[in-house]
């Protein structure tokens, strides 16, 4: 997350919503990874989700948010000419990210 807060600060929002997928997504595998569950190598959130989901499912209390986080992801890498979401946007991507991680950590620790 550190990672998208700064580049919120530095003013650069399409690589900010990148950051927040991308803690999302690592989140969601370190989840998995302490459930010893086999490493599942893709980028979609829903995939890893679905995963998580097997193990409780009270992770269907993040999917909306995550999901969200995922389009985000495939508008990085596959943008259009310009890709630069608004400053809510971003500020809102950084908040379902923080969310995200914070219900992970509930079920690690």
């Amino acid at each position: 997350m550190l990672g998208a807060v700064t580049m919120h600060r530095s003013n650069l929002y399409d690589l900010s919503v990148y950051h927040t997928q991308q803690s999302a997504e690592k989140a969601l595998k370190g989840y998995l990874c302490y459930k010893n569950h086999s490493l599942l190598k893709t980028h979609d959130i829903g995939i890893l989700l679905k995963a998580c989901k097997s193990y409780d499912n009270d992770f269907l209390n993040i999917e909306r948010t995550a999901l969200q986080l995922n389009q985000l992801d495939i508008e990085f890498r596959y943008p259009l000419p310009i890709f630069e979401p608004p400053e809510s946007a971003t500020l809102q991507a950084i908040s379902d990210a923080e969310s995200a991680l914070n219900f992970v950590n509930s079920k690690i620790i």
